[in-house]
């Protein structure tokens, strides 16, 4: 174990500590009782031979004399009878503490593993969307379920530690009362194994390196899958795929293989070893004058008890070593949306009762490359506006600077003069109502999709018929067998691009947004459903501010007002249908009715 990960073990433990500290002292105390009543009852076999032998010298040993002690304060002589009563109660004693042991390891575990998947979580929702941009899908669902998983099995073994390491201490202290120079020997080799077992302990950790990259790629290529299974199906693909996610699988199983090898490998040679050592032990003992069969037979029982231990702990290691890898991208993602976590300076209140404007925005994702330069317009209460311009001009920019998805990187922005960085984050987005381009729904039934998390008191029965009726929706989610409780698939897939493009918008619009941002939303729709869509828009003038991004001509010519962006700039705005019919605009060069 590097310095690294010995870091690691330390965090790990200082953050159990911290918020189980009354359960992890518990482990310790119960691990000691536990060990010194294991302990105790091996110790009663040299008194119970010494009864059985009728052997007085047997029973001078400090092991009989302090039974006989405890017996004698019980008001109790040292009979067979009561010897056994007495390590029947030890062995009950011992079987209740090691449950409350698995019990207490398991429930801190498991709520390590409840507080860092639901940390975690939430801690990526909250991360800035420059930062989400750049993450790989199934990346972060392998992190909460494997990584964490086995993030867990590594916190059951740093539990264990305490309470394993004061069963030990009991396992030792009476080894040694009852032959010092056996029990030192036991040490030393045990601690010659664990020596002997660090090149294992290496090897695993590579090996549960490699897994975990494997991992990340298993997880993102079969999410790519399902959402490209109608592109693969329909190109005839599967075989294809199938069989390069096979060498993965392949791959994947070959290191579990390697890695289950090495655990076994360790283990296998400790039981053959102790079994020699304790011959020799018995062969060295048994040629002195003070040899004593019932103390050796004690011994011997303890000896295994720390090699058991040396064991267990030998486990414990190429457990740890493998979830270390696991653990570092756990921490790396704790890093990572910290760093980037969304930040929230706004306290005002969200007003809108005269205009949004854009003063000298400019906007860069990378060095030397602006995506907006030097954009300024504005837009007033109830006004249609649409925003045209060929792809990468910077529409979609617009869109998430007002929505504060990224910040612009000089320039201001405004509703009713007050800069959108000082409202209140959560208070801007529930008053935009934003419908993308890409459709997302839940495998869930219409209602649902159109409540979105929304209880009755936010969005009520009458709420989400009103926003059927004003998205086209509501006729042809009436005639569907189950109507509103229909399931609509995954993503939607039951249902048509144009429904499912329709039940998006009525999720929006059951929120009264005071402004609503189409982001190409028809720009993969049939003539009908844009038509649908396009008098949904039509319905909203007037009552809703609306921005309408589109690249298609059809969308944006009922606007009231144009903006034409051509290379991040504003290159001319006014009425559409005006710029149209000039022949020398560049939205009129620039696009045709079809």
């Amino acid at each position: 174990m590097n310095l690294k990960h010995l870091r690691t073990y330390i965090t790990l433990f200082r953050t159990v500590f911290r918020r189980h500290r009354g359960r992890v002292l518990i482990l310790s105390f119960l691990g000691f009782v536990n060990g010194a009543l294991d302990s105790a009852g091996i110790g009663m076999l040299i008194p119970l031979f010494s009864l059985t032998l009728n052997d007085p010298v047997a029973g001078t040993d400090m092991i009989t004399r302090s039974i006989r002690t405890v017996l004698a304060l019980l008001g109790f002589d040292l009979t067979l009878a009561s010897l056994l009563t007495f390590a029947a109660v030890v062995f009950g004693g011992k079987a209740i503490g090691e449950f409350l042991l698995v019990y207490l390891r398991v429930r801190i575990s498991a709520d390590y593993a409840h507080e860092t998947q639901s940390g975690l979580y939430v801690k990526t929702l909250h991360s800035a969307w420059p930062y989400l941009l750049t993450q790989r899908i199934g990346h972060l669902e392998n992190i909460l379920t494997s990584d964490v998983r086995a993030s867990e099995q590594l916190l059951k073994h740093v539990c264990g530690f305490a309470p394993n390491a004061a069963r030990f201490a009991a396992y030792f202290a009476v080894a040694l009362s009852i032959s010092t120079r056996v029990t030192l020997i036991s040490l030393a080799a045990g601690l010659v194994i664990l020596a002997g077992s660090k090149p294992l302990f290496s090897r695993t950790k590579k090996l549960a390196a490699r897994v975990v990259a494997l991992n990340k790629i298993i997880a993102h290529r079969i999410n790519q899958s399902v959402q490209g299974l109608k592109t693969i199906k329909s190109m005839a693909l599967e075989e294809a795929i199938a069989s390069r996610m096979d060498s993965v699988f392949a791959k994947h199983r070959t290191l579990r293989i390697k890695t289950s090898f090495l655990h076994q490998l360790g283990r296998a040679f400790i039981e053959p070893l102790a079994f020699v050592f304790i011959i020799a032990l018995f062969a060295f003992s048994y040629a002195r004058t003070d040899f004593n069969l019932a103390r050796f037979g004690v011994v011997v029982f303890l000896i295994q008890r720390i090699f058991g231990s040396v064991k267990q702990v030998q486990q414990s290691m190429h457990t740890m070593e493998e979830a270390f890898s696991h653990t570092d991208r756990i921490e790396e993602l704790e890093r990572a949306t910290a760093e980037y976590r969304e930040r929230d300076h706004g306290r005002r209140p969200f007003s809108f009762e005269r205009e949004i404007a854009f003063e000298r925005v400019r906007f860069v994702y990378r060095a030397n490359a602006p995506v907006l330069e030097d954009v300024t317009f504005r837009v007033s209460k109830n006004e249609m506006v649409g925003i045209a311009g060929p792809s990468g001009a910077g529409k979609t920019t617009i869109a998430d600077l007002l929505l504060r998805l990224v910040e612009p990187s000089s320039g201001r922005i405004l509703i009713d003069g007050v800069p959108v960085s000082e409202i209140a984050l959560g208070e801007l987005r529930s008053r935009i109502g934003y419908v993308a381009q890409d459709i997302f729904l839940e495998n869930d039934t219409i209602e649902k999709n159109i409540r979105f998390y929304a209880d009755d008191r936010r969005i009520s029965g009458e709420d989400m018929l009103r926003a059927a009726r004003l998205a086209h929706c509501f006729d042809f989610v009436t005639e569907l067998p189950e109507g509103f409780k229909s399931v609509v698939g995954e993503r939607g897939v039951k249902l048509s691009a144009g429904q499912r493009q329709r039940i998006v918008l009525a999720r929006v619009l059951a929120r009264r947004p005071e402004i609503l941002i189409l982001d190409e939303a028809t720009s993969a729709l049939d003539n009908e459903s844009e038509s649908m869509i396009k008098q949904a828009i039509e319905d909203l003038k007037a009552r809703v501010t609306v921005i309408v991004i589109a690249h298609r001509l059809t969308t944006v010519m009922n606007a009231d007002r144009l903006l034409v962006l051509d290379r991040g700039r504003i290159v001319e705005e006014g009425p559409p249908h005006s710029l149209l019919q000039d022949k020398n605009s560049y939205f009129s060069k620039t696009y045709a009715i079809a």
